[in-house]
């Protein structure tokens, strides 16, 4: 894996991280914007110019935790010596799995370069293992 690749790779493991954590000011507000449209998967693209998902409701907490995501994002790429040019898109998928908790999900990000190449993270729900299979 070259240095870029291993770049994005590593951008797209701490964008999801973030996004999981506390520290991102989305919990529990994406978890409830989710729940009152009955879905229990969000997704959207932190390299559009504004994040909002379309299949949720306009929730002002939840604009503003976005955008400050968003900025995040610009500063984990920037970090890595990287520019918003750098990637094409930065799809964030939220998975609340247990309606009861809006606070843990599942965070899945599919970063892609401006050279066509695919990045992926997946951020399991805290203390959740996987099992791998055969």
């Amino acid at each position: 894996m070259s240095g870029s690749m291993k770049k994005l790779a590593a951008v797209a493991h701490d964008v999801g991280h973030h996004a999981q954590s506390a520290l991102s000011w989305l919990h529990p507000h994406l978890g409830e914007a989710a729940l009152a449209e009955r879905r229990s998967v969000v997704s959207l693209d932190l390299a559009a110019p504004e994040p909002y998902p379309e299949a949720v409701a306009e929730y002002e907490p939840l604009r503003l935790a976005l955008r400050g995501l968003r900025e995040k994002y610009q500063e984990i790429l920037a970090g890595y010596d990287l520019s918003a040019s750098d990637v094409h898109s930065a799809l964030l998928e939220f998975e609340f799995p247990l309606a009861q908790d809006l606070h843990s999900c599942r965070v899945g990000v599919l970063l892609r370069a401006a050279n066509g190449k695919q990045y992926r993270a997946q951020l399991d729900l805290p203390g959740e293992l996987r099992v791998p299979t055969a």
